[in-house]
């Protein structure tokens, strides 16, 4: 069974997830004491005839030394008003950063994330062999573009003054441009590039990476690091404004470059271009002008028996 969920949320799902922090996160009386003060001083003003700004300084002062005269009551409203306005400043943030803003990819709203069910997890969440991504790139008709990643892994930069930790996300070239990413310097990975087992040893280092590891090295393109005793042909440097997004959020990590996919058996031992029964590779894709989750999931469903048969 294949399953596509969607990147970005849909609008009802965002509704669902806001009402549930509402009920659940945001406590009725975080903000109790408070709104007692205030309505207390507002209900002793009256504008009958107009405004009487003399009683408004008379109920202002009135509530000011009721505040001084009781400074342990004063530091608690004030807490409990800083702690409602952080709870719900933070949760508002990871709202709007989660569910309402738009992901910074193009056509974010056509971009799903493929996975399918195994024995135990009917729902779906697990990852591919390298020959299926071949099938579902060379036989599907419900995407314009569709790429593969390993995930995240970690290298051992050597040959530099002292030896630093790489995080790696092995990636077919469509990957970066499928999520927009552009070069500052150099260029980003080729297709030709990319060739189960005999892979060219290049790579597009992270913005970030190249200014922390390398001081900004404006020569760096064309150079060879060295990962894990390999040498690794330079031919770019991401733009700062991209952000490897899936692998960061899963794994909590900025990721600092990016290698070919088909070197992902020699250098890791996984997803081995013949092994139809592995499971290490995941797969997004962006639809079609027009497809829909449930068209697409037919599409798959049908090629998954066509292939099962043949």
């Amino acid at each position: 069974m294949f399953v596509l969920v969607r990147i970005r949320p849909t609008i009802e799902q965002a509704r669902a997830r806001w009402l549930w922090m509402r009920r659940y996160l945001i406590h009725p009386r975080s903000a109790g004491v408070a709104p007692i003060l205030v309505c207390n001083v507002l209900q002793s003003i009256q504008f009958e005839g107009g405004v009487d700004m003399e009683k408004v300084w008379q109920d202002c002062r009135h509530a000011l030394r009721l505040l001084i005269h009781a400074p342990f009551f004063s530091l608690f409203v004030v807490l409990t008003l800083a702690v409602g306005i952080a709870a719900n400043t933070i949760i508002f943030s990871i709202a709007d950063a989660v569910l309402f803003r738009r992901l910074p990819y193009p056509n974010a709203e056509r971009l799903v994330w493929l996975s399918h069910g195994v024995p135990g997890y009917p729902q779906g969440g697990a990852s591919f062999s390298y020959p299926v991504y071949r099938d579902i790139l060379e036989k599907s008709t419900g995407f314009d573009s569709l790429a593969a990643y390993q995930g995240w892994d970690s290298a051992v930069l050597t040959g530099r003054s002292e030896p630093a930790r790489v995080v790696v996300n092995y990636v077919t070239p469509s990957y970066l441009t499928l999520l927009g990413a552009e070069a500052q310097l150099g260029r980003l990975l080729r297709p030709e590039e990319d060739r189960v087992g005999s892979g060219d040893a290049v790579m597009v280092l992270s913005h970030s990476f190249w200014q922390r590891q390398l001081g900004g090295d404006p020569a760096v393109v064309g150079t060879a690091l060295r990962l894990n005793e390999k040498p690794f042909l330079v031919v770019g440097v991401a733009a700062p404004g991209f952000r490897d997004s899936l692998n960061e959020e899963e794994h909590r990590e900025q990721v600092d470059a990016w290698i070919p996919l088909g070197l992902t058996n020699e250098l890791t031992g996984k997803a081995g271009g013949t092994d139809r029964a592995g499971s290490s590779i995941f797969v997004m894709g962006r639809m079609k002008p027009g497809a829909t989750v449930e068209s697409v999931r037919d599409d798959l469903w049908g090629l998954h028996h066509r292939t099962a048969t043949t």
